[in-house]
């Protein structure tokens, strides 16, 4: 069993029942779920009027990179999220955006990179993940979670929550 650390994301609707709908569905999977805060941050790589709500979550799992990329895509697709990219490429709003930040110490390429490509970058999946799991080390950049936190620039989410969700 590995430790799956993710990001749940939301900027359309109503952005606690879309986060409450996610974690209800990966609850029926996840094994030992635990969930950080809920944090507000405007977008990021792109502008919009919508701010995010995001929450990190932890669980353990022995299932491969792919079946947990599907079983969470399954959960998007079921809360009628919307593609996340226009077709040029550029992000766009989305009802609900779970992403896998890392799996363990694996390293994949396939179907989906692990851990996150992007996850150093930004703030809104780092202080969730400090929550959780701060002591993490990156197989790839060799820094830990509370090491890359701090060296985000430009910090621009805020706490809303002190109570967890789920």
């Amino acid at each position: 069993m590995r430790t799956v650390a993710i990001n749940i994301g939301t900027n359309l609707g109503d952005r606690r029942a879309n986060i409450e709908f996610a974690l209800s569905r990966i609850a029926r999977f996840a094994l030992d779920l635990r969930t950080s805060q809920i944090y507000e941050s405007d977008s990021w790589g792109y502008t919009s009027c919508n701010p995010y709500y995001n929450i990190g979550a932890t669980f353990t799992s022995d299932e491969s990179p792919e079946a947990i990329y599907r079983r969470l895509h399954a959960i998007e697709a079921e809360a009628q999220s919307t593609v996340h990219r226009h077709a040029d490429g550029t992000y766009a709003d989305r009802r609900l955006d779970i992403d896998i930040i890392y799996i363990g110490n694996e390293i994949y390429n396939g179907e989906i990179v692990i851990p996150h490509p992007r996850m150093h970058l930004r703030d809104f999946v780092l202080q969730p993940l400090l929550e959780l799991t701060p002591d993490w080390r990156h197989p790839i950049i060799g820094k830990t979670i509370r090491e890359m936190s701090g060296e985000v620039k430009g910090k621009s989410v805020i706490t809303i929550d002190v109570r967890t969700i789920h």
